[in-house]
């Protein structure tokens, strides 16, 4: 458990109630799958296990791309982004760890 990384999660649900991967990377840009989007991926699934969050796949219109995500355990992310028009769509789905 990174508890630094844990509470920047946390902090960044309190805004919308939901972040991507990408939103809590310091380098948005930089591929998901190196150590530090592994390390975000495993912290957001070790929060999903816990009841703290829930666990989306994001899937970006318009491009053959998807993220994970998580939402505060009471927000319907997928019904979030179609309301708002969203450029992606999600999907609930259980912890991968």
């Amino acid at each position: 458990m990174d508890e630094e990384l844990r509470q920047m999660i946390l902090q960044k649900l309190q805004g919308p109630g939901w972040t991507s991967i990408r939103g809590v990377m310091k380098d948005p840009r930089s591929d998901l799958g190196d150590e530090e989007g592994r390390r975000v991926e495993e912290e957001m699934n070790a929060m999903a296990e816990e009841g703290l969050v829930t666990l989306w796949w994001l899937n970006i219109k318009h491009q053959d791309e998807g993220m994970l995500a998580v939402a505060l355990p009471d927000l319907d992310l997928a019904a979030e982004l179609e309301k708002r028009r969203a450029w992606a769509t999600a999907e609930k789905i259980e912890p991968t760890y």
